[in-house]
């Protein structure tokens, strides 16, 4: 059973990570909630395909422009 599931997923156990400590986790945070240039460049292109959606009037760019946003990307 569990060679049949890891051929249909792939193994992911070396993804797992080890539990830290609370003192380890602040910083990395917090080094992580700094935006970069990157995240400036996906706002701004975000919302030129949005504000080009809803003067063509469709809901499919708006969408699009939703996907791009990096304020809805949250890393696991």
């Amino acid at each position: 059973m569990s060679l049949s599931v890891s051929r249909w997923f792939g193994d992911w156990r070396h993804l797992v990570e080890k539990p830290a400590a609370a003192e380890d986790v602040e910083p990395v945070v917090e080094r992580g909630s700094i935006p970069a240039y990157a995240f400036y460049f996906m706002l701004t292109l975000s919302a030129l395909i949005a504000t080009f959606g809803l003067l063509a009037n469709s809901a499919a760019v708006i969408i699009g422009a939703m996907i791009i946003d990096p304020t809805r990307s949250h890393r696991p």
